[in-house]
């Protein structure tokens, strides 16, 4: 897991479970979309098509990773 799990992690985590930190974003949903290959690769034709998607899904916060 990279460096996007952590800060998902930093933003979502539950409120007053009494278990470690709280979130950032009482309630959020966090909706994964991934657009790198498998082989590592960020290619550009994938990366458009993730940006579509997220357009339609039109989520409050977008967390987009450049760097892999």
């Amino acid at each position: 897991y990279g460096a996007d799990t952590g800060a998902a992690c930093v933003i979502g985590a539950a409120h007053e479970n009494g278990v470690g930190i709280k979130g950032i974003v009482p309630k959020v949903t966090l909706y994964p979309v991934k657009y790198i290959s498998s082989q590592g690769r960020a290619v550009f034709p994938r990366f458009l098509k993730a940006l579509e998607h997220i357009s339609e899904v039109r989520p409050h916060v977008v967390l987009l990773n450049l760097v892999g």
